[in-house]
């Protein structure tokens, strides 16, 4: 009789270890916070609206069901669960199990926050560029936005453009430097299809209005962990964030519609969520942007290459930069965004 009541007893600590054990979540600043838990005859679990990733792994089958009420959740927050969990209310997507999920979808306006990396099978960004509808297009020049996603990117496709821009395709283009003798940002153009995660792109369109949106979407992605965006030429730093927890006070954020320029962010005005900012480091001397300037223009450098003409291996050229922002003195091979040698910056492939 003694020996079955200590096997009880048991039994009763074991669950109680179990049910003892915390639920979190994490916010967009990067803290973990504790899930509450309400006991009903089942037990309720309301995902919080500053969530941007629960970790439910803790719940197993020796508790009862959980129930998950996501009515209030940010739609970007990510659930990480286990096999052996009992547990109703999860969303169609963002269930992250054993490291895999099979949907992540993703939208504009809503933090996004990876504490740990995981294999997508289809990685999905919606997004709403910010454009003033009304203002009369200008032909010579592409609506642009910015981004930074946390996954590679295999293609990007326009949706519900107006009838004046039915035909237009997706860019995406890298800071390549500063250019003094026209006082203008230098962006060179990049294949939608080598957009690589966590770097800061300018978005491009080719007209000026636009009242649709953009899907960015791959195919089978490694999801990774959230850290800074940045592409650094010089004193000049691009800089993206999947949240809007950042204060760009005195940063150059891009002005809307296709007027194509940095305007100097006011006091209190957080960057939305997957968008860049321009940061201008202050040191001494150097021609580059100051931060008196009030407006930072930029020029797009659209320029299909694809061989590497013999004056790009010449001594002329001054810098090579990688489509991942790492910066080289001579070409190698792949593609990337070479300087130099009496031409504007071009894009290259080089062949091994």
């Amino acid at each position: 009789m003694m020996k079955h009541c200590a096997i009880c007893l048991l039994s009763m600590f074991v669950v109680s270890m179990v049910e003892a054990e915390p639920l979190t979540y994490w916010t967009a600043d990067g803290k973990v916070h504790t899930l509450d838990v309400t006991a009903y005859a089942t037990p309720l679990l309301t995902v919080p609206a500053e969530a941007v990733a629960v970790d439910l792994r803790a719940i197993g089958t020796p508790v009862p069901d959980y129930v998950l009420d996501c009515g209030q959740a940010n739609p970007n927050c990510l659930y990480y669960v286990s096999a052996e969990g009992a547990l109703t209310g999860l969303p169609d997507q963002n269930v992250v199990l054993d490291g895999h999920a099979e949907t992540l979808l993703l939208q504009d306006g809503n933090d996004f926050y990876c504490p740990e990396p995981f294999k997508a099978d289809y990685a999905m960004f919606i997004m709403k560029p910010h454009c003033d509808t009304d203002e009369a297009p200008v032909a010579e020049r592409p609506y642009v936005d910015t981004v930074v996603l946390p996954f590679a990117i295999d293609g990007a496709t326009p949706q519900g453009i107006n009838a004046a821009t039915a035909q237009g395709q997706v860019g995406l283009a890298m800071l390549a430097g500063y250019d003094n003798s026209i006082e203008r940002l230098i962006f060179s153009s990049v294949s939608t299809a080598y957009g690589q995660p966590y770097t800061p792109y300018l978005v491009t369109l080719p007209a000026a209005s636009y009242d649709g949106k953009i899907l960015f979407w791959g195919m089978g992605k490694r999801v990774e962990k959230t850290r800074q965006a940045v592409a650094e030429v010089g004193r000049i730093r691009f800089v993206g964030t999947t949240t809007a927890a950042v204060d760009t006070t005195g940063c150059l954020r891009l002005c809307t519609g296709n007027e194509q320029c940095f305007s100097r962010a006011g006091s209190g005005e957080p960057l939305e969520a997957f968008r860049c900012y321009i940061d201008i480091v202050e040191t001494e001397g150097g021609e580059l942007p100051s931060a008196s300037f009030g407006d930072v223009y930029f020029e797009l450098v659209v320029e299909e290459v694809t061989g590497l003409r013999p004056a790009l291996l010449s001594a002329s050229v001054s810098q090579v930069v990688s489509l991942s922002g790492r910066r080289w003195t001579a070409p190698r091979a792949g593609l990337q965004i070479v300087y130099g040698g009496g031409l504007p910056p071009r894009k290259v492939i080089v062949k091994r």
